[in-house]
């Protein structure tokens, strides 16, 4: 906003970006304005003319004299003292609100301008994409680490749990009365050969 205000001399600009779903044009920057503007452009959504012509069609608004504006409703710029005003479509591959500019002056706001306005605004729409999907990469990223970790630990119980498991199979193999009875068997029938080889001797 403040390069846009150095650059292109403008005393007044702002964005609002669009949401879809509940048809809110949300006031996130702006330069310029009065207590007036700001709470009129904090209240306007997509239903108003101004947020349907841009937002809605994608179409660019052009009013070189504020004073004869009976269209879009924006006579708050008029009564802070503006006489000519421009707004653009923020867009990459889908529309994501508006970008606007207003003077002092009557201005005569060329159609060179109002590229040059749009270019910026896409500029400014493409940077916006990337913070989204930036975002959303994070997102993705925290969920998938976050998964991984429950896995692991997951993992982690259920190895000790079959461990643990064949542990006491083990143990239970081992201490079983079928077995005790055997070995005591076999330790009787060795003994009983012993005794037998000893009174066979020659």
């Amino acid at each position: 906003m403040d390069s846009l205000s150095e650059f292109l001399e403008v005393h007044c600009c702002w964005i609002q970006l669009a949401n879809p779903l509940n048809y809110d044009l949300r006031l996130v920057s702006f330069r310029g304005f009065t207590d007036e503007i700001q709470r009129e452009m904090a209240l306007m959504n997509m239903n108003h003319c101004f947020g349907r012509e841009i937002v809605g069609l994608g179409h660019k608004v052009i009013i070189p004299n504020l004073s004869r504006d009976g269209s879009y409703g924006m006579s708050m710029f008029e009564r802070a003292g503006f006489c000519s005003l421009i707004a653009v479509p923020i867009m990459t591959y889908k529309l994501h609100g508006i970008m606007g500019a207003a003077y002092r002056d009557k201005k005569r706001l060329s159609n060179d301008f109002s590229q040059l306005l749009a270019v910026i605004a896409n500029l400014l729409g493409m940077a916006l994409n990337k913070c989204i999907l930036k975002e959303q990469t994070i997102e993705s990223e925290d969920r998938l680490q976050s998964s991984n970790i429950f896995h692991t630990k997951v993992s982690k119980k259920e190895t000790t749990q079959k461990k643990d498991t064949i542990a006491n199979e083990i143990a239970d193999i081992n201490c079983t009365p079928q077995d005790e009875d055997t070995i005591n068997t076999f330790q009787k029938h060795s003994d009983k050969m012993s005794a037998f080889r000893k009174l066979h001797k020659t």
